[in-house]
């Protein structure tokens, strides 16, 4: 798995650029996926995929300690939701990784 100081390594060398630059790109991308996706309720990441907020259902569960029955109660949850060219080169269709344009 690729860990973020590799990333950021990796993309300095490819852009020309230093990592502190870099880190600071990477965290402020972040920073504004999860803003917007706190407000709006959904943000397109490229043609990477979408995030969305849902709503998971509350539920029974079970401690895995005690076997006792648990409530879990409604809460909001990110969900991703890969774009079709993602899916595409994850599966093999797209065998390129150049051809596989953003």
């Amino acid at each position: 798995m690729l860990k973020k100081d590799e990333l950021i390594k990796h993309l300095a060398d490819k852009c020309g650029c230093t990592q502190n630059n870099v880190a600071s790109v990477l965290r402020e991308y972040q920073y504004l996926i999860l803003e917007n996706l706190k407000k709006e309720g959904k943000v397109n990441v490229l043609e990477f995929g979408s995030f969305e907020v849902v709503k998971r259902s509350a539920r029974t569960g079970v401690n895995p300690q005690t076997k006792a029955k648990i409530d879990i109660p409604e809460k909001e949850v990110p969900r991703l939701k890969a774009s079709k060219k993602f899916k595409e080169f994850v599966s093999g269709q797209v065998k390129d990784i150049f051809t596989f344009n953003f």
